[in-house]
Protein backbone atom coordinates (compact mmCIF):
# COMPACT_ATOMS: atom_id res chain seq x y z
CA UNK A 1 0.00 0.00 0.00
CA UNK A 2 1.21 3.17 -1.06
CA UNK A 3 0.02 5.96 1.55
CA UNK A 4 1.58 9.19 1.87
CA UNK A 5 1.93 9.73 5.70
CA UNK A 6 1.55 13.58 7.00
CA UNK A 7 1.94 15.12 10.38
CA UNK A 8 4.20 12.06 11.90
CA UNK A 9 4.67 12.09 15.40
CA UNK A 10 8.26 10.55 16.60
CA UNK A 11 10.25 10.17 19.70
CA UNK A 12 13.83 9.21 19.61
CA UNK A 13 15.12 7.91 22.62
CA UNK A 14 19.06 7.97 22.14
CA UNK A 15 21.53 8.79 24.98
CA UNK A 16 23.81 9.64 22.18
CA UNK A 17 23.46 13.47 20.90
CA UNK A 18 24.38 13.25 18.22
CA UNK A 19 22.58 10.33 16.68
CA UNK A 20 19.61 11.73 18.10
CA UNK A 21 20.38 14.53 15.66
CA UNK A 22 21.21 11.87 12.74
CA UNK A 23 18.24 10.31 12.78
CA UNK A 24 15.89 12.94 12.90
CA UNK A 25 17.82 14.97 10.25
CA UNK A 26 16.88 12.01 8.17
CA UNK A 27 13.32 11.84 9.02
CA UNK A 28 13.01 15.70 8.05
CA UNK A 29 14.12 14.65 4.93
CA UNK A 30 11.89 11.30 4.60
CA UNK A 31 8.97 12.86 5.61
CA UNK A 32 7.31 16.36 4.53
CA UNK A 33 5.39 17.22 7.59
CA UNK A 34 6.90 15.70 11.07
CA UNK A 35 7.04 16.38 14.83
CA UNK A 36 9.90 15.37 16.24
CA UNK A 37 10.32 14.78 20.40
CA UNK A 38 13.75 13.66 21.42
CA UNK A 39 15.34 11.96 25.03
CA UNK A 40 18.04 11.04 26.16
CA UNK A 41 16.92 8.28 28.61
CA UNK A 42 14.08 5.95 30.69
CA UNK A 43 12.72 9.19 32.79
CA UNK A 44 13.04 11.51 29.85
CA UNK A 45 11.07 9.50 27.47
CA UNK A 46 8.33 8.84 29.87
CA UNK A 47 8.35 12.82 30.33
CA UNK A 48 8.15 13.24 26.53
CA UNK A 49 5.56 11.08 25.68
CA UNK A 50 2.91 12.29 27.25
CA UNK A 51 0.49 11.33 24.53
CA UNK A 52 1.42 8.19 22.01
CA UNK A 53 3.11 9.04 19.35
CA UNK A 54 3.31 7.07 16.08
CA UNK A 55 6.90 6.09 15.77
CA UNK A 56 9.53 5.58 18.67
CA UNK A 57 12.60 5.00 17.97
CA UNK A 58 15.01 3.41 20.87
CA UNK A 59 18.43 2.90 21.41
CA UNK A 60 19.94 -0.63 22.25
CA UNK A 61 22.35 0.82 25.06
CA UNK A 62 20.86 3.39 27.45
CA UNK A 63 22.11 5.05 30.46
CA UNK A 64 21.58 2.27 33.59
CA UNK A 65 18.82 0.36 31.17
CA UNK A 66 18.39 -1.40 28.13
CA UNK A 67 16.47 0.65 25.09
CA UNK A 68 14.51 -3.16 25.10
CA UNK A 69 13.20 -2.01 28.89
CA UNK A 70 12.41 1.59 28.11
CA UNK A 71 10.48 0.09 24.58
CA UNK A 72 8.44 -2.71 26.96
CA UNK A 73 6.88 0.33 29.03
CA UNK A 74 5.96 2.00 25.74
CA UNK A 75 4.33 -1.19 24.58
CA UNK A 76 2.56 -2.07 27.53
CA UNK A 77 0.70 1.29 27.48
CA UNK A 78 0.56 1.27 23.62
CA UNK A 79 0.38 -2.29 22.41
CA UNK A 80 -0.17 -0.70 18.67
CA UNK A 81 2.81 1.38 18.72
CA UNK A 82 5.30 1.25 15.75
CA UNK A 83 8.69 0.80 17.84
CA UNK A 84 11.99 0.99 16.01
CA UNK A 85 15.48 -0.70 17.73
CA UNK A 86 18.50 0.71 16.59
CA UNK A 87 22.24 -0.05 17.67
CA UNK A 88 25.88 0.07 16.89
CA UNK A 89 26.22 -3.43 17.15
CA UNK A 90 25.48 -5.82 14.43
CA UNK A 91 24.27 -8.79 17.14
CA UNK A 92 21.65 -11.17 15.86
CA UNK A 93 20.65 -12.26 19.32
CA UNK A 94 19.67 -8.23 19.67
CA UNK A 95 17.54 -7.81 16.85
CA UNK A 96 15.68 -10.82 18.28
CA UNK A 97 15.00 -9.87 21.39
CA UNK A 98 13.80 -6.40 20.08
CA UNK A 99 11.57 -8.28 18.02
CA UNK A 100 10.23 -10.86 20.65
CA UNK A 101 9.95 -7.45 22.62
CA UNK A 102 7.81 -5.81 20.71
CA UNK A 103 9.85 -3.67 18.19
CA UNK A 104 8.36 -3.48 14.71
CA UNK A 105 12.34 -3.47 13.15
CA UNK A 106 15.92 -3.01 13.84
CA UNK A 107 18.86 -1.68 12.41
CA UNK A 108 22.20 -1.04 12.78
CA UNK A 109 22.78 2.39 12.82
CA UNK A 110 25.43 2.44 10.20
CA UNK A 111 23.22 0.91 7.57
CA UNK A 112 20.85 4.41 8.66
CA UNK A 113 19.91 6.50 5.40
CA UNK A 114 17.16 8.22 4.68
CA UNK A 115 15.47 5.34 2.52
CA UNK A 116 16.11 2.90 5.39
CA UNK A 117 13.94 5.37 7.85
CA UNK A 118 11.23 6.05 5.24
CA UNK A 119 10.91 2.47 4.89
CA UNK A 120 10.82 0.97 8.25
CA UNK A 121 8.84 4.08 9.38
CA UNK A 122 6.18 3.52 6.87
CA UNK A 123 5.64 -0.18 6.91
CA UNK A 124 6.03 0.05 10.83
CA UNK A 125 2.74 2.53 10.39
CA UNK A 126 1.07 0.25 7.99
CA UNK A 127 0.87 -2.58 10.29
CA UNK A 128 0.17 -0.41 12.96
CA UNK A 129 -2.83 0.51 10.82
CA UNK A 130 -4.12 -2.81 10.32
CA UNK A 131 -3.88 -3.98 14.18
CA UNK A 132 -5.98 -1.42 14.99
CA UNK A 133 -8.68 -2.50 12.30
CA UNK A 134 -8.60 -5.93 13.92
CA UNK A 135 -8.65 -5.12 16.92
CA UNK A 136 -11.63 -2.48 15.97
CA UNK A 137 -13.39 -5.65 13.62
CA UNK A 138 -13.23 -7.94 16.77
CA UNK A 139 -15.16 -5.54 19.13
CA UNK A 140 -17.48 -5.62 16.26
CA UNK A 141 -17.60 -8.87 16.23
CA UNK A 142 -18.39 -9.16 20.27
CA UNK A 143 -21.13 -6.37 19.57
CA UNK A 144 -22.54 -8.27 17.27
CA UNK A 145 -22.62 -11.66 19.31
CA UNK A 146 -23.68 -9.60 22.34
CA UNK A 147 -26.76 -8.45 19.83
CA UNK A 148 -27.62 -12.17 19.08
CA UNK A 149 -27.70 -13.42 22.12
CA UNK A 150 -29.54 -10.64 23.83
CA UNK A 151 -30.89 -7.68 21.80
CA UNK A 152 -32.60 -10.10 19.63
CA UNK A 153 -33.99 -12.45 21.91
CA UNK A 154 -36.91 -10.53 23.21
CA UNK A 155 -38.82 -9.90 19.51
CA UNK A 156 -37.95 -13.59 18.34
CA UNK A 157 -39.85 -14.32 21.69
CA UNK A 158 -42.60 -12.22 20.87
CA UNK A 159 -43.16 -13.42 17.46
CA UNK A 160 -42.88 -17.24 18.43
CA UNK A 161 -45.73 -16.17 21.34
CA UNK A 162 -47.80 -14.03 18.73
CA UNK A 163 -47.99 -17.22 16.43
CA UNK A 164 -49.07 -19.35 18.96
CA UNK A 165 -51.58 -16.93 20.04
CA UNK A 166 -52.82 -16.07 16.72
CA UNK A 167 -52.80 -20.01 15.60
CA UNK A 168 -55.36 -20.18 19.40
CA UNK A 169 -57.49 -17.36 18.05
CA UNK A 170 -58.17 -18.46 14.69
CA UNK A 171 -59.17 -21.36 15.68
CA UNK A 172 -61.70 -19.90 18.10
CA UNK A 173 -62.47 -17.11 15.13
CA UNK A 174 -61.85 -14.05 17.09
CA UNK A 175 -61.10 -12.22 14.27
CA UNK A 176 -60.47 -8.94 16.06
CA UNK A 177 -57.36 -10.89 17.91
CA UNK A 178 -56.04 -12.03 15.21
CA UNK A 179 -55.76 -8.47 13.53
CA UNK A 180 -54.35 -7.60 16.78
CA UNK A 181 -52.04 -9.98 17.14
CA UNK A 182 -51.29 -9.42 13.12
CA UNK A 183 -50.27 -5.53 13.92
CA UNK A 184 -47.91 -6.86 17.15
CA UNK A 185 -46.11 -9.24 14.93
CA UNK A 186 -45.54 -7.00 11.91
CA UNK A 187 -44.42 -4.15 15.43
CA UNK A 188 -41.80 -7.34 16.21
CA UNK A 189 -40.46 -7.95 12.99
CA UNK A 190 -39.98 -3.94 12.66
CA UNK A 191 -38.21 -4.20 15.87
CA UNK A 192 -35.51 -6.67 14.36
CA UNK A 193 -35.40 -4.93 11.29
CA UNK A 194 -34.28 -2.07 12.94
CA UNK A 195 -32.18 -3.33 15.09
CA UNK A 196 -30.51 -5.22 11.97
CA UNK A 197 -30.38 -2.51 9.81
CA UNK A 198 -28.87 0.24 12.22
CA UNK A 199 -26.03 -2.73 13.43
CA UNK A 200 -24.95 -2.92 9.92
CA UNK A 201 -24.54 0.77 9.60
CA UNK A 202 -22.59 0.87 12.55
CA UNK A 203 -20.33 -2.50 11.70
CA UNK A 204 -19.48 -1.03 7.46
CA UNK A 205 -18.37 2.12 8.54
CA UNK A 206 -14.87 1.18 8.24
CA UNK A 207 -15.85 0.51 4.55
CA UNK A 208 -16.44 3.95 3.63
CA UNK A 209 -12.85 5.15 3.00
CA UNK A 210 -13.48 8.36 0.41
CA UNK A 211 -12.96 11.37 1.75
CA UNK A 212 -13.09 14.21 0.37
CA UNK A 213 -13.50 18.23 0.42
CA UNK A 214 -17.30 19.45 1.25
CA UNK A 215 -19.64 21.67 3.16
CA UNK A 216 -20.64 21.66 6.33
CA UNK A 217 -23.58 23.35 5.27
CA UNK A 218 -24.58 20.96 2.13
CA UNK A 219 -24.29 17.84 4.88
CA UNK A 220 -26.30 19.70 7.38
CA UNK A 221 -28.90 20.35 4.63
CA UNK A 222 -28.59 16.48 3.37
CA UNK A 223 -29.32 15.74 6.53
CA UNK A 224 -32.49 18.23 7.03
CA UNK A 225 -33.66 16.76 3.81
CA UNK A 226 -33.98 13.04 4.70
CA UNK A 227 -35.75 13.81 7.84
CA UNK A 228 -38.33 16.15 6.23
CA UNK A 229 -41.07 13.45 7.32
CA UNK A 230 -40.47 13.16 10.63
CA UNK A 231 -39.43 17.24 11.11
CA UNK A 232 -42.95 17.44 9.21
CA UNK A 233 -44.86 15.40 11.97
CA UNK A 234 -42.90 16.82 14.50
CA UNK A 235 -43.70 20.36 14.00
CA UNK A 236 -39.85 20.57 14.52
CA UNK A 237 -37.81 23.79 13.57
CA UNK A 238 -34.05 23.02 12.22
CA UNK A 239 -31.83 26.42 12.12
CA UNK A 240 -28.50 26.91 10.96
CA UNK A 241 -26.87 29.88 11.40
CA UNK A 242 -23.01 29.44 10.98
CA UNK A 243 -20.56 30.66 8.34
CA UNK A 244 -19.82 28.04 6.23
CA UNK A 245 -16.50 25.54 6.18
CA UNK A 246 -15.54 22.52 4.13
CA UNK A 247 -13.61 20.26 5.80
CA UNK A 248 -11.98 16.69 4.02
CA UNK A 249 -14.67 13.71 5.45
CA UNK A 250 -16.38 10.77 4.20
CA UNK A 251 -19.31 13.14 3.63
CA UNK A 252 -21.91 10.27 3.87
CA UNK A 253 -20.93 9.37 7.36
CA UNK A 254 -20.92 13.12 8.46
CA UNK A 255 -24.53 12.91 7.17
CA UNK A 256 -25.58 9.95 9.18
CA UNK A 257 -24.05 11.99 12.39
CA UNK A 258 -26.61 14.73 11.86
CA UNK A 259 -29.57 12.70 10.93
CA UNK A 260 -28.83 10.50 14.45
CA UNK A 261 -28.30 13.66 16.37
CA UNK A 262 -31.35 15.12 14.76
CA UNK A 263 -34.28 12.39 14.69
CA UNK A 264 -33.00 11.85 18.72
CA UNK A 265 -33.99 15.68 19.13
CA UNK A 266 -37.33 15.22 17.52
CA UNK A 267 -37.62 11.36 19.30
CA UNK A 268 -36.60 12.59 22.61
CA UNK A 269 -38.70 15.62 22.69
CA UNK A 270 -39.84 17.95 25.58
CA UNK A 271 -43.71 19.12 26.25
CA UNK A 272 -43.11 22.42 23.97
CA UNK A 273 -42.15 22.13 19.94
CA UNK A 274 -39.15 20.62 19.08
CA UNK A 275 -36.33 23.47 18.43
CA UNK A 276 -32.74 22.61 16.98
CA UNK A 277 -30.40 24.95 16.58
CA UNK A 278 -26.96 23.58 14.61
CA UNK A 279 -24.02 26.39 15.00
CA UNK A 280 -20.05 26.48 15.30
CA UNK A 281 -18.73 26.52 18.15
CA UNK A 282 -15.04 27.19 17.39
CA UNK A 283 -12.33 26.69 15.22
CA UNK A 284 -9.32 26.65 14.16
CA UNK A 285 -6.85 25.90 11.23
CA UNK A 286 -6.96 21.87 12.57
CA UNK A 287 -10.09 21.44 14.01
CA UNK A 288 -14.12 22.81 13.84
CA UNK A 289 -16.52 22.08 16.92
CA UNK A 290 -19.97 22.00 15.69
CA UNK A 291 -22.77 22.73 17.97
CA UNK A 292 -26.32 20.75 17.90
CA UNK A 293 -28.57 22.07 20.59
CA UNK A 294 -31.75 20.68 21.70
CA UNK A 295 -34.88 21.65 24.14
CA UNK A 296 -36.03 18.38 24.77
CA UNK A 297 -36.37 15.78 27.67
CA UNK A 298 -32.75 15.60 28.91
CA UNK A 299 -30.41 13.21 29.54
CA UNK A 300 -29.26 12.75 33.48
CA UNK A 301 -25.77 13.09 34.18
CA UNK A 302 -25.52 9.47 35.58
CA UNK A 303 -25.85 8.23 31.56
CA UNK A 304 -23.56 11.20 29.84
CA UNK A 305 -20.72 9.19 30.29
CA UNK A 306 -22.52 5.67 28.40
CA UNK A 307 -24.73 7.07 26.37
CA UNK A 308 -22.24 6.58 23.20
CA UNK A 309 -21.50 3.12 23.96
CA UNK A 310 -23.33 0.47 22.25
CA UNK A 311 -26.61 -0.65 23.18
CA UNK A 312 -26.50 1.93 26.10
CA UNK A 313 -29.93 4.33 26.45
CA UNK A 314 -30.58 6.73 28.89
CA UNK A 315 -34.28 6.04 30.00
CA UNK A 316 -36.53 7.56 28.32
CA UNK A 317 -40.84 8.12 27.88
CA UNK A 318 -43.08 5.55 27.16
CA UNK A 319 -43.49 4.56 23.68
CA UNK A 320 -40.17 5.88 22.51
CA UNK A 321 -38.16 2.93 21.08
CA UNK A 322 -34.74 3.25 19.87
CA UNK A 323 -31.81 0.51 19.03
CA UNK A 324 -28.71 2.04 21.04
CA UNK A 325 -26.65 2.20 18.27
CA UNK A 326 -27.85 5.99 16.86
CA UNK A 327 -24.82 7.72 19.37
CA UNK A 328 -22.31 5.03 19.34
CA UNK A 329 -22.47 5.43 15.17
CA UNK A 330 -22.13 8.95 16.01
CA UNK A 331 -18.80 8.70 18.62
CA UNK A 332 -16.95 5.97 16.09
CA UNK A 333 -17.65 8.68 12.75
CA UNK A 334 -16.22 11.00 14.99
CA UNK A 335 -13.07 9.11 15.98
CA UNK A 336 -12.77 7.97 12.12
CA UNK A 337 -12.34 12.04 11.47
CA UNK A 338 -9.96 12.51 14.03
CA UNK A 339 -12.36 14.07 16.47
CA UNK A 340 -14.85 12.90 18.93
CA UNK A 341 -18.61 13.51 19.89
CA UNK A 342 -19.56 15.01 23.70
CA UNK A 343 -22.76 16.00 25.13
CA UNK A 344 -23.91 18.07 27.91
CA UNK A 345 -27.37 18.18 29.07
CA UNK A 346 -29.96 19.14 32.05
CA UNK A 347 -33.04 17.57 32.66
CA UNK A 348 -36.38 19.17 31.14
CA UNK A 349 -34.42 21.85 29.85
CA UNK A 350 -32.48 20.08 26.83
CA UNK A 351 -28.76 18.65 25.42
CA UNK A 352 -25.83 20.37 23.66
CA UNK A 353 -23.98 17.95 21.66
CA UNK A 354 -20.50 19.05 20.19
CA UNK A 355 -19.18 17.31 17.49
CA UNK A 356 -15.37 18.31 17.23
CA UNK A 357 -13.65 17.00 13.53
CA UNK A 358 -10.34 17.63 11.61
CA UNK A 359 -10.38 19.95 9.04
CA UNK A 360 -8.48 18.05 7.04
CA UNK A 361 -7.83 14.05 7.12
CA UNK A 362 -4.62 12.22 8.01
CA UNK A 363 -3.86 8.34 7.82
CA UNK A 364 -1.53 8.76 10.12
CA UNK A 365 -3.90 10.13 12.86
CA UNK A 366 -6.96 7.58 12.38
CA UNK A 367 -7.39 5.19 15.71
CA UNK A 368 -9.88 2.82 14.60
CA UNK A 369 -12.07 2.57 17.37
CA UNK A 370 -15.25 0.71 17.90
Amino acid sequence: MNRQYENIDVLIVDDDRFDRRSVARLLRSAFREITIREAAGRDEAMLAAEQEPDVAIFDYRLPGCSGLDVMADFVAKWPNLTCIVMTGEGDEDVAKAAIKGGAFDYINKSKLTESAVHRMVTHGLERSLMNRRLVSQRQELEVFADVLIHDLKAPIRAVSFLSEQIRMDMDEGDEASVRTGFDLLARSAKQMGSLIDSLAKHIRLDNDTEFEETSIMDMVGAAVNALQLEISEGHATVDMAFEDRKISCCSPQIIQVFQNLISNAIKYRGDDTPKIQISVGSADEEKITILLKDNGTGIPEEFLERIFEPFKRAPSREGVTGTGLGLATCLKVAQRHNGTIKCISEVGVGSTFSIELALSHDSTRMRFTA
